[in-house]
Formats: structure tokens, C-alpha cells, sequence
């Protein structure tokens, strides 16, 4: 492997062997990109792996022995909510599909009708995706922290005008006394 290889860290959670070996066959080492493939057959083993090691994206099939349709998909997003989920599946129903990238998936596949190159630019893309959405969520929560920052600090400045007006007033009732 050159320099200029880079490696891909995959979490498959598919439950079929064949497509289990489909989706190696097709992840095979490439010019620029070598995937690392961590294979689980069941949502909770998922849980696990998640907790244990660091990958760059889960490929997530939505019918496991332990979970069915878009559950699979809300319990490994609420789990992981900044990874990049693409689900690959072999329902091959566009709602649902449209559901899934509402409920936080970055791509919807259907089995059967995805090809190497197509799984490929999915990953890729939707590693850059996720990333750039993290990237722009982190950039607003910090301008929501930094206005509520000067809100904050312009209501402690008025309550110091006020203060020191209430100050002024009873140095002018003083003096007159």
C-alpha cells in the first residue's frame, strides 16, 4: 500500500452471508481507497462494535434478526448521531427510502440494484456529507453560544446603567440633604 491509499473503517451489519459477501467482494482493496470491513450479523452486536471501535461509516441493512425497517436505522442513529449511516437494503421502496435520510441515514441503497462503484462513491460521499454537516452544526451552536453570550452580557450592562443611575440618584438626594 502507497501514501496515497487511504483506509476506509466499515461497520457492514447485514445478516445475509451472501450478501455479506457481496459487499467484500465489492469493497475490494481499490487505487485510492482500502476498506477496513467489520462484519456483524445483529443490531445489539452493532451496539457493541460501536462502543468498542472507531469506524468511518456503518452500512446498515434494515432487516436483522433483532430489529426491522427504520427502528434499526433510529436505534444506531441515536447511538452514533455524527457517524454517516448508508443503509443498503434489499426493500427497494423510494418512501422508504426517503424516510431513512429523514430519520439520519446519508444514502438509501437497494440491494441488487447497487454496483461497486455506486457503494464506493455512497461511502465516500457520505463520509464528506456527515462531516461537513457536523462541521456546520459545531459553527451554529458556537454563534448560539456566542449570542446568548452577548445577550447575556447586554442585559448584565443594562442592569449596571440601571444600577448606577439608582447609584447617581441617591448621591443627588444626598448632596441635597
Amino acid at each position: 500500500m502507497d501514501n496515497q491509499t487511504h483506509i476506509i473503517k466499515v461497520l457492514l451489519v447485514e445478516d445475509n452471508p451472501g450478501d455479506v459477501r457481496l459487499i467484500q467482494e465489492m469493497l475490494k482493496e481499490g487505487d485510492y481507497f482500502r476498506f477496513k470491513l467489520t462484519c456483524v450479523e445483529r443490531l445489539d452486536e452493532a451496539m457493541k462494535q460501536l462502543d468498542e471501535g472507531v469506524f468511518d461509516v456503518i452500512l446498515l441493512d434494515l432487516g436483522l434478526p433483532d430489529s426491522q425497517k427504520l427502528d434499526t436505522l433510529r436505534n444506531v442513529n441515536r447511538k452514533v448521531p455524527d457517524m454517516p449511516i448508508v443503509v443498503i437494503t434489499g426493500i427497494a421502496d423510494e418512501m422508504l427510502g426517503i424516510e431513512a435520510v429523514r430519520d439520519g441515514a446519508q444514502d438509501y441503497l437497494t440491494k441488487g440494484q447497487t454496483d461497486r462503484n455506486l457503494l464506493i462513491h455512497s461511502i465516500r460521499y457520505s463520509i464528506g456529507r456527515k462531516r461537513m454537516g457536523n462541521e456546520f452544526k459545531k459553527k451554529v451552536d458556537t454563534i448560539e453560544k456566542m449570542n446568548k453570550f452577548m445577550v447575556g452580557r447586554e442585559l448584565r450592562m443594562e442592569e449596571l446603567r440601571k444600577e448606577n443611575e439608582r447609584l447617581k440618584e441617591r448621591i443627588r438626594e444626598m448632596e441635597k440633604r
